[in-house]
């Protein structure tokens, strides 16, 4: 040994970074399920407001229409509004439109849904439309 120099067990050894890397693997798998259940949520949510942006749109487009019309009507009618449509959403997944109507009262009321691929229903919709 040299003179004045003392021998010290100090400072981060190797058994220190492998219990350091074990604990970090440890709380990374921890929270793998969150993240996990995280994306899914968050696709699903794409899918919910794609959907009700869809059918906000349909539903000023029946308020434009200012007719009720029957199956065959023109574009502009309730009827067409309130057809099956399908759309996608930014994820590409499927879902479908459709709806119904009364014109016998005034307003007339529309009621549009969308569903995915599995008939579950997303969204839902009911409106009143002013017709002439």
């Amino acid at each position: 040994m040299l003179a004045g120099h003392q021998d010290t067990d100090e400072g981060f050894g190797l058994v220190e970074l492998i219990i350091a890397m074990f604990l970090l693997a440890l709380i990374t798998i921890a929270l793998i399920p969150a993240l996990y259940n995280g994306i899914i949520y968050s696709s699903q949510q794409a899918t919910t407001a794609t959907a009700t942006r869809e059918l906000n749109a349909l539903v000023e487009t029946a308020r434009q229409t200012h007719q009720c019309g029957a199956s065959g009507a023109p574009s502009g009618s309730l009827s067409a509004v309130s057809s099956s449509q399908t759309f996608r959403d930014g994820a590409n997944q499927k879902f479908t439109t459709s709806g119904t109507f009364d014109c016998t009262t005034a307003p007339a009321r529309l009621t549009l849904v969308a569903t995915d691929v599995d008939g579950k229903q997303i969204v839902t919709i009911n409106a009143l439309v002013y017709l002439q």
